[in-house]
């Protein structure tokens, strides 16, 4: 910071945001690709979550494409409805899916396949995921605070750190009915509100609580 420059927030003034894409590559050149970030920094806003942790960038694998009901029902383009949040999206097939940065808050999953999927920073928040199919999966940085997960299968899933450091988040997540038998869960975030399965043990399985 520049010596003898003052910063002053919270007067709900306007504040320009400068800076540029790593390596100067030109990712904000179409407008598109403007539209999603100013999204993604108006979601920083309104959650109030760690910027490094929020979605500010939307990617879905060529192999997506349509995102389709496994009875083959198209729900949605991936390449152009790139936020999914508050959308019903039930029975939808994702399976093997590779999603960075998607927004599926407050949207309705139940009976939603994700098997075989790689999602990075993905935010579930309070979606409904009962009976979701998460066999495989691996997940990193994903948000799933607040979220209905019981009757979910996570039989062999991963939830890992993403490439800063951060777990996936569990804040006030119902588990209480998830199957998290062959699940590695470790430096997954929870905290009070966390439901879990009965004797299941958070501390050996490398959780880590938070307030």
């Amino acid at each position: 910071m520049t010596v003898g420059l003052e910063r002053r927030y919270g007067y709900g003034h306007y504040h320009f945001v400068t800076f540029s894409c790593y390596c100067r590559q030109p990712h904000l050149a179409e407008a598109h690709a403007r539209e999603v970030f100013g999204r993604s920094l108006e979601r920083v806003r309104r959650f109030g979550r760690d910027i490094r942790r929020s979605p500010c960038v939307v990617r879905f694998s060529r192999r997506c494409g349509m995102i389709r009901r496994k009875d083959g029902t198209v729900l949605t383009h991936a390449e152009t409805d790139l936020d999914l949040s508050e959308q019903d999206l039930r029975e939808a097939d994702f399976r093997g899916v590779y999603i960075e940065g998607g927004d599926l808050s407050d949207s309705d999953l139940r009976g939603v396949d994700f098997s075989g999927a790689h999602l990075y920073w993905t935010y579930f928040y309070r979606a409904n995921c009962s009976g979701c199919n998460f066999t495989g999966a691996l997940l990193q940085g994903v948000v799933l605070d607040e979220v209905d997960l019981s009757g979910a299968n996570f039989d062999g899933a991963q939830l890992l750190l993403d490439n800063m450091g951060g777990g996936c988040s569990l804040r006030g997540t119902d588990l209480r009915t998830t199957n998290l038998a062959k699940t590695v869960l470790t430096g997954c975030k929870y905290d009070s509100t966390t439901l879990f399965p009965v004797g299941f043990d958070p501390a050996a399985r490398d959780m880590i609580r938070v307030n």
